[in-house]
């Protein structure tokens, strides 16, 4: 296993554009000193994980995490398209809407302002579906009113059988950007 500090320091090789750092995976993500709403979602998240099987979304119920769920979103994949996944929010929590200025619950990614975001986050589902496991990471956002926000986010995949159908997530805003004079 991974302990947190050796896990911090790898994490920078991780790390994508626009991310401070990053962690794949339950072990290290378990193993990091990450913000403490967070903590308590991926020790949820773990008891239902089997070395076989990831977490079967039937088996995840959000309402479990109280508070947290006004930070979450759960996002399911549409794979209709054989050439393309979309990807649709059916959680948006009121904190991220009020945080980014638009809920996008019952809407696509695609249909978010802003082709950078989107960019990022298509990145992000895409790379939890392919490496099948979840990540965390600490990044910069730009928020309602253009203010530069720095997040920790963990996305993890949930799984009907043994194909990912939902992506759940959290965001917690950890400080932010002072702008330059």
């Amino acid at each position: 296993m991974v302990s947190g500090e050796d896990a911090l320091i790898t994490a920078d090789a991780d790390a994508r554009p626009g991310e401070l750092q990053r962690l794949v995976g339950l072990p290290a993500i378990l193993a990091a000193p990450i913000a403490e709403p967070l903590e308590a979602m991926i020790t949820y998240y773990a008891s239902l994980a089997s070395p076989d099987r990831l977490p079967q979304r039937h088996d995840f119920k959000p309402a479990s995490l109280g508070g947290l769920l006004s930070q979450s979103f759960l996002v399911r994949v549409d794979r209709s398209d054989p050439h393309v996944r979309r990807y649709q929010y059916l959680v948006f929590g009121s904190q991220l809407a009020g945080l980014f200025g638009v809920d996008m619950t019952g809407k696509w990614l695609d249909d978010y302002a802003g082709p950078n975001r989107v960019k990022r986050a298509w990145d992000l589902l895409e790379a939890v579906i392919e490496g099948r496991e979840s990540i965390w990471h600490q990044t910069t956002a730009k928020t309602k009113g253009n203010k530069l926000a720095i997040g920790e986010s963990v996305v993890m995949p949930l799984a009907d059988g043994d194909d990912i159908s939902h992506i759940f997530g959290a965001l917690e805003i950890i400080g932010h950007a002072i702008p330059r004079l």
